[in-house]
């Protein structure tokens, strides 16, 4: 057993999910909770190509209307998010805002959601490093199949924007999404991580931007 498998079935004991096949499983309320890895194919302007692996969350849920979010680290995200035409929003809280950069196309939502001071403490131990994204995705963006990209410039393209059509999301589900360009083995960052997704649809919920009832699982 590998440090990665050790260390990923405890937390799936700590909290209450299943490892299978490389994955960790859980519920939150309704919703269902992924935990897996996959790998990005990374191609520098000098040097070879690189393989990196990723640590990948993610959670389905039906929405109620067109809020979306961007979270990263300083020194990363400011580089990407304006492919998706979104603003800079600051918080209000200057040790949050100061460590992070949020997107988003609805200001007053994002100051709203991120008024859970729960949410930015989660945030700051789940996400310590400049390589790690939060974000709800739209349903025309969607998940990606387990194959390799092509290759990008590191710090072009981030890797929700290459998404496969066919497998597109529903019309009426959206996607909260966090990755690492790194193998997390902490368990104590992954429960924080979980607990992150867990706060966060229950958040989406009372703002009215999620149902209560998880998608089919068609979705």
């Amino acid at each position: 057993m590998n440090e990665q498998e050790g260390a990923w079935q405890q937390f799936a004991r700590e909290i209450g999910g299943e490892y299978v096949d490389g994955a960790v499983r859980s519920r939150v309320g309704g919703w269902t909770v992924t935990l897996d890895t996959y790998m990005r194919i990374i191609a520098y302007a000098e040097g070879p190509v690189t393989e990196v692996p990723v640590t990948r969350l993610e959670a389905r849920f039906v929405t109620q209307d067109t809020f979306r979010f961007f979270v990263g680290r300083q020194g990363f995200f400011q580089r990407v998010a304006k492919l998706f035409g979104m603003q800079d929003v600051t918080v209000g809280h200057p040790e949050f805002d100061d460590a992070f950069v949020i997107k988003g196309k609805d200001e007053a939502k994002v100051r709203t959601f991120f008024k859970d001071g729960s949410i930015r403490d989660l945030l700051q131990v789940a996400m310590p490093a400049s390589t790690a994204q939060f974000s709800v995705l739209d349903n025309a963006i969607g998940p990606r199949r387990e194959q390799k990209p092509t290759p990008v410039t590191e710090g072009v393209s981030p890797d929700f924007t290459r998404s496969v059509p066919d497998e597109r999301l529903p019309r009426d589900v959206d996607l909260l999404h966090f990755t690492d360009s790194e193998l997390i083995t902490d368990v104590e960052r992954l429960k924080a991580l979980h607990e992150l997704f867990s706060k966060t649809l229950h958040r989406l919920v009372e703002l009215g931007s999620a149902a209560p009832e998880a998608p089919g699982p068609e979705a």
